[in-house]
This record gives C-alpha cells, structure tokens and sequence, in this order.
C-alpha cells in the first residue's frame, strides 16, 4: 500500500481547513479581470462552468462574445494547464481599433481603475514608424492596460515576410498578475529623467 507523503496531506489539510477547493475556480476577492474571468481563478473552471469555451492554444470563446479570449496561465504541460493552471494573463481583442470605440473603452476603465499611464505624442510616432507593436494606457499599477496593438507583431518573421494572416491594428483590454504588471510597467513607463543626470 502506498503512503501518502506529509507534505500532501498537509496542503489537503491547509485547502479544506480554509475551504477552498481546487477545482471550485477560486481567487483572491480583489482580482482583476473580466466579469467572472479573474487573475489567479483556475483555467478548467472557467470551461466546467460554461463560461469559455477553448478552441485554439490559448484562445477561448466566452459569454458568446464575438470577442477573443486569450487566456494564459501556469501548468507544465496543456493538461495541467486547462486543469489546475492558474490565469496569470488576459487578453481580450475588442475588435479593429477605432477611436469611437477605444475612446469608450478608456472612459469605462478610467471610471473604475487608477490611471498610471497614458501613451504620449511619442508613443504615436513610434508606433506610426514600426518602431513598437503596441501603445498603452495603463490602470491599477500595471494589471489593467487598454492597448492598441498590432495583430502581427512587427519582429515576427510572417510580418517581415509579408505573409501575416492580419495587418489590422486592434484594440485589446489586457488583465496581468503582478509580477506581469510591473514587467509591463518597466516597458511602457519612460524613464524618469533627474537633474543630477546632466
């Protein structure tokens, strides 16, 4: 008969002593995200429930949406992940970006997160000359971002090649844990400029 190792029934234990079970989906109450899709929930939950379902790499359909879903999470292998991973990141592509729409979009995530960052007159030129794939305005340290991004990114051989599925520019809402919001906000974010420094 096999033993079972101390360290497994004590995270047993730890889960149903605070009652929370592995497959229930559970997250820290304070999560960002999407309506019921939260940083930090479990990925087979969302497909258990209904509320996504997968259909490519990290490309789910979700509330009957016309929108897509990228969700990424933790788990060493497709199994573990679309069983016990972890959303860690998710992206949801709104659409062709047009400034109507964005502009809706920034009023309704400025209205319930912190700013941190705008893209400037800089960031335009920039992306306007290839020199970055997307522009962002930012929200909640970093968790929160708007971005118009590019659907192929410009490093990308397909875009060099000239043979990507899509040119379009689209807006996207992006939800990230902390670890990828400040990784976020290292990218975007410019460099604070001291007088000391001349």
């Amino acid at each position: 008969m096999k033993k079972l190792s101390t360290s497994v029934i004590c995270v047993c234990l730890f889960f149903s002593l605070v009652g929370v079970s592995l497959e229930s989906g559970a997250f820290d109450e304070n999560a960002v995200g999407y309506k019921d899709i939260k940083i930090g929930q479990t990925i087979g939950y969302l497909e258990s429930q209904g509320i996504c379902k997968h259909f490519g790499l990290q490309s789910y359909h979700c509330y009957d949406s016309e929108w897509t879903f990228n969700i990424y999470g933790t788990g060493t292998n497709q199994t573990t992940y679309k069983t016990h991973g972890r959303v860690t990141r998710l992206d949801i592509r709104v659409g062709v970006y047009g400034k109507e729409s964005h502009n809706k979009f920034r009023g309704l995530l400025k209205k319930k997160y912190d700013t941190v960052y705008n893209f400037s007159d800089i960031d335009i030129e920039r992306f306007n000359n290839d020199e970055i794939d997307a522009m962002y305005n930012v929200y909640e340290e970093g968790q929160v971002a708007l971005a118009i991004k590019r659907a192929c990114s410009l490093d990308t051989n397909e875009y060099i090649s000239g043979s990507c599925g899509s040119y379009n520019i689209n807006t996207v809402i992006e939800y990230r844990n902390e670890f990828l919001a400040k990784e976020l906000l290292k990218q975007v974010m410019p460099n604070k400029i001291k007088s000391d420094d001349f």
